[in-house]
């Protein structure tokens, strides 16, 4: 703990480069005169502190070398409290500061934020035009921060390469629809980390594409709800950020997690199909792929296989309708994917179940057993003799047609030509 006479010891050294404080309470807010404090201080952290208390002491930062500034304050400190200390930070911080952050310590101890942000406030941050990063936490709403406010801060911070306005909790309002990202990908490209609610209904189909290749790989959404089509947001962010790698969100819920996970799953398969072993921008075949049930995983299952298993299996799922070259470029792929295990066949299983286990490397189809044993199918000796059928493909689809996917009657038709 930092206290008013440890502040004022620390203030007159020469040498202080960083200065780290878990907690900050001065018990005074009143400072003498002091002569040219933190000369050399770059980085100053405070963990915990009153916002008076901080207030009272910015003015000793301003002639600092001051490039990093982060302050937590106490979950009890009131909305004038907050805007006094976000006015003091503007009006006294160095301009050449590199990177702002102010939030509170803890805010689950919130009930709720008492803060609203103003529009003003945030475009003041402007000044300060070598910023890279800014986040600003315990707003009760984000409504007066709006699209139009944001943008004029992203074009005001041409190095901003983080920032965040953080949604401490599904009940803090905003204005912010996914219509907002493109201005944002125009505005500034450099943006590698946005962290931001959106609200993902009406995803646009026609916006104007940016003069350079927005850098953004990862898109925190906080409390935003998943959309009712997960392939569109996909392949809208996809589109519009080729770089995104991460998307997070602050959910716990089951429901949600697994829909953003489904989400952040279609981007890493787009990002993989334009930026493969071939050279060639994939994500094109997309829905093709989609509607033949392949995705990332089954793409990884095939890194597995043999090469001219891969080709003939891309050729039984996609011919005619992907191109021959094509195919080979999505065969390139998978060969960049290949791990350097050896790839090994076996022809030999004890039994159905160790066969479904494993019809082609890593890959299970032990959920249709059942649908085996229904059918009759039930004995290896059985799969051995159906394998050499000459009209196994249309037996197959047949007897599997209604329970396994596209993906999974290639992999197990394959299966049963190996034995």
């Amino acid at each position: 703990m930092c206290n008013r006479n440890g502040l004022s010891l620390l203030a007159a050294s020469q040498n202080l480069v960083q200065l780290h404080i878990l907690r900050f309470y001065p018990g005074s807010r009143v400072y003498s005169a002091m002569n040219s404090p933190f000369p050399q201080l770059i980085e100053f952290v405070v963990k915990e502190c009153s916002a008076p208390d901080m207030t009272v002491i910015l003015p000793l930062l301003t002639n600092s070398s001051l490039l990093v500034f982060h302050c937590l304050l106490l979950a009890q400190t009131t909305a004038r409290e907050y805007d006094a200390l976000l006015e003091a930070a503007i009006n006294y911080l160095p301009i050449p500061l590199q990177t702002f952050k102010l939030g509170y310590k803890n805010s689950d101890e919130l009930l709720p934020p008492a803060w609203t942000p103003r529009g003003l406030e945030i475009l003041s941050l402007g000044r300060f035009s070598l910023l890279s990063s800014i986040s600003i936490g315990g707003a009760a709403q984000l409504t007066q921060i709006t699209p139009d406010v944001l943008i004029s801060l992203l074009a005001s911070l041409t190095l901003l390469t983080q920032l965040e306005l953080l949604q401490e909790s599904p009940r803090v309002h905003h204005l912010y629809t996914c219509s907002l990202l493109p201005r944002v990908a125009a505005t500034a490209p450099q943006l590698i980390e946005l962290r931001i609610p959106f609200v993902f209904d009406g995803i646009p189909t026609n916006y104007p594409p940016p003069l350079a290749v927005p850098q953004l790989g990862v898109l925190s959404v906080e409390y935003s709800r998943p959309p009712q089509d997960p392939q569109q947001l996909a392949i809208f962010l996809h589109h519009l950020f080729p770089r995104l790698e991460h998307l997070l969100t602050l959910w716990d819920e089951d429901d949600h997690l697994r829909a953003w996970d489904a989400i952040e799953a279609r981007l890493d398969f787009l990002r993989l199909l334009d930026d493969n072993k071939s050279g060639v921008r994939l994500a094109s075949l997309y829905p093709l792929l989609a509607g033949a049930d392949v995705g990332l995983k089954q793409l990884y299952s095939m890194t597995h296989w043999s090469p001219e298993d891969c080709r003939s299996a891309l050729a039984d799922l996609f011919s005619p309708c992907i191109p021959l070259f094509f195919q080979m470029c999505l065969a390139k792929a998978i060969e960049g994917l290949r791990d350097q295990l050896t790839w090994r066949s076996s022809s030999t299983f004890a039994d159905l179940q160790s066969f479904l286990a494993a019809p082609m490397p890593c890959v299970r189809l032990t959920h249709s057993l059942h649908e085996f044993n229904v059918v009759g199918l039930r004995t290896m000796e059985d799969l051995k003799a159906f394998s050499q059928w000459e009209d196994l493909g249309e037996r197959l689809e047949e007897l599997f047609g209604n329970h396994l996917t596209r993906f999974e009657m290639t992999t197990l038709k394959m299966g049963l030509k190996r034995l």
